[in-house]
């Protein structure tokens, strides 16, 4: 291949790299493909920097502590493949070395960099637009019943749903998930299909699957839901009303709870992001969890993620590779839940990412004078295992934990009483009282102040007899 003898001091400097790097990180015609389009044009020297700055990092090694030097490596990569791609070019050999050498056990990468291109997702006859839901146990599966039928017949959204699950998973709870699949828009996501099956056997029984789901995903924009999460509002109104002109990942906050004795959460996540090359998000500065050193930050019962965008999709790879047996036993395991990888792995590695709401998640439960049988709690306190969560425009969106007392009394809890969690006003007195149950001193709102109580009746009349459809 012929240079140009004028050409710029940093594009002979980058031939030179690509000519020199080994035959594992670039087939000789790939590169001269790569090339030729930028030596015939004046492009920007700084497309050049980051190409080659973006293949030197590759052939450095990183130590296994190192999750700030793996966010910058990713958002590296990310950067570099959207600005090649603005003007045309498409470094297929980059992106493969990247998916080789960091994430192997991605099967269906190729095809995501394929889509990405022409700017869709593979849909497989599917919608662009869905709900994904991680089933790990059958008492998951009795939740997704519920999560369905409340769209269903509360929303009347046919909106398609997939329910992610190992292939080993599937064969264990094959007669629970029967009643789900009669509905000819719910989906089985085998996640078989799209990760090598030692990487699936090696995780740790922890695991995100949260992460894992997103990533495999056949949608295009999806609502990530726990199985126990219950939607407020239609989830037409999620993609269309709230998210559409906003960030490619939202997520909301969990409980504003105190940080757990003298051990700081923030003070750990501070160290990382200092050890890289990025200051902490604007999301994360303004939080009320930076601020006033909580303990939880995003809460996973529901995400938006938008998979068009590229920065967004390989954070959620990231994520996932936090929870492969070396990083989460030797790193990020006893300072942080596997469910809540996701939103680190947006914050260490820079993707746009924001919070639908800045108020943190409210309580809902009943108060002394109205509790059923089971639920505990102190005299005038309002207890519960259940969280609600509302929007910027202080709109219910979503409740957490299911609609059972707790996660050891499964009998349908009662209702009477939201607890709010007013923004920027720090940790939340409440009481643990175990198995995911807690009480505030705060006497709470009558539901029906606040315009709740019918629609909470209407969720439960609509779960009668599903105990019955799906066993424990």
């Amino acid at each position: 291949m012929a240079l140009r003898s004028n050409l710029p001091r940093r594009t002979l400097w980058l031939c030179s790299i690509l000519l020199a790097l080994p035959s594992s990180l670039k087939p000789y015609a790939e590169a001269t493909l790569i090339l030729n389009p930028l030596l015939e044009q004046d492009s920007s020297p700084s497309y050049l920097n980051l190409l080659s700055d973006a293949l030197l990092d590759l052939t450095e090694s990183l130590e296994l502590w190192n999750l700030s030097g793996m966010g910058d490596r990713v958002h590296k990569m990310s950067t570099s493949m959207e600005n090649y791609h603005s003007i045309a070019l498409h470094p297929k050999f980059l992106w493969e070395q990247f998916i080789q050498t960091q994430f192997p056990w991605w099967l269906l990468a190729p095809d995501y960099f394929s889509h990405w291109i022409g700017k869709t997702i593979p849909q497989a006859d599917r919608a662009s637009k869905g709900i994904v839901v991680p089933i790990r146990t059958s008492s998951d599966v009795r939740d997704a019943g519920r999560l369905i039928r409340i769209l269903r017949k509360l929303h009347n959204s046919p909106i398609s749903i997939e329910l992610a699950l190992p292939h080993r998973t599937q064969g264990k709870i094959a007669s629970h998930l029967k009643p789900l699949l009669s509905d000819p828009s719910v989906h089985i996501l085998d996640l078989n299909l799209h990760y090598t099956p030692t990487f699936l056997d090696s995780l740790p029984s922890e695991a995100s699957l949260a992460s894992l789901a997103l990533l495999a995903s056949s949608f295009e924009e999806i609502i990530l839901l726990s199985p126990d999460t219950i939607l407020l509002t239609p989830p037409e109104y999620l993609f269309e009303q709230q998210y559409d002109a906003e960030a490619d990942l939202v997520f909301f906050h969990d409980r504003a709870l105190p940080r757990k004795g003298s051990y700081s959460r923030c003070d750990w996540i501070a160290n990382i992001i200092a050890a890289g090359s990025h200051n902490p998000s604007a999301a994360l500065q303004s939080s009320s969890f930076w601020e006033d050193d909580l303990w939880q930050q995003a809460n996973e019962g529901l995400v938006y993620a938008n998979k068009r965008a590229l920065p967004t999709v390989l954070s959620i790879a990231f994520s996932v590779w936090m929870n492969t047996p070396e990083i989460w036993e030797g790193v990020v395991g006893g300072h942080i839940e596997a469910k809540k990888t996701l939103w680190l792995a947006a914050e260490l590695s820079n993707v746009p990412y924001h919070f639908a709401s800045s108020a943190y998640a409210s309580l809902i439960g009943a108060s002394s004078e109205h509790r059923t049988e089971g639920q505990k709690g102190f005299q005038n306190h309002v207890c519960g295992q259940q969280t609600i969560h509302f929007d910027a425009r202080g709109e219910p969106v979503w409740m957490g934990g299911g609609l059972d007392i707790s996660h050891a009394v499964t009998r349908q809890a009662r209702l009477t009483h939201v607890v709010f969690q007013k923004e920027d006003t720090g940790a939340i007195p409440w009481e643990d009282q175990g198995n995911g149950f807690w009480c505030s001193g705060d006497k709470g709102t009558l539901l029906h102040n606040v315009g709740l109580d019918l629609v909470i009746e209407r969720i439960k009349d609509l779960m009668e007899g599903m105990d019955d459809l799906h066993h424990r």
